[in-house]
């Protein structure tokens, strides 16, 4: 998808779509959809702040987990920040750190990364 204000909006709708394809409830007690909806928007929206072209959004669900990924062509990693408590933005990474059991980011040798959160599927 191409780095635009309107890509997060976008990456919601394919995560929700997605998953409802996948036949993944989005209500109940175990329900992980909207976690991972906001991680999708989170790691686009960030990908776009810090990129030019185009991102892209994998989702891949195994058993114990759901992994979303976005790829962007920006080599530089990005880094978790604490923010002030009057700072209208910055709490992206912290968000997705709190929704996943485990996020981490890929180079791509020089031609961007790959940040992704894995968020568990079944209660543990």
């Amino acid at each position: 998808m191409p780095c635009t204000p309107a890509a997060a909006r976008e990456a919601r709708q394919f995560v929700s779509e997605q998953l409802s394809r996948w036949g993944v409830a989005s209500a109940g007690p175990d329900c992980f959809v909207n976690d991972a909806v906001l991680v999708a928007s989170e790691l686009v929206a960030n990908a776009v702040r810090y990129c030019s072209g185009e991102v892209a959004l994998c989702l891949e669900c195994r058993p114990a987990y759901l992994e979303i990924a976005v790829r962007d062509h920006n080599p530089e990693l990005p880094e978790a920040k604490q923010p002030d408590m009057t700072a209208e933005s910055g709490r992206g990474l912290a968000i997705v750190a709190a929704l996943c059991s485990e996020w981490g980011v890929r180079p791509e040798d020089s031609h961007g990364k790959v940040v992704w959160g894995r968020i568990a599927t079944r209660a543990s």
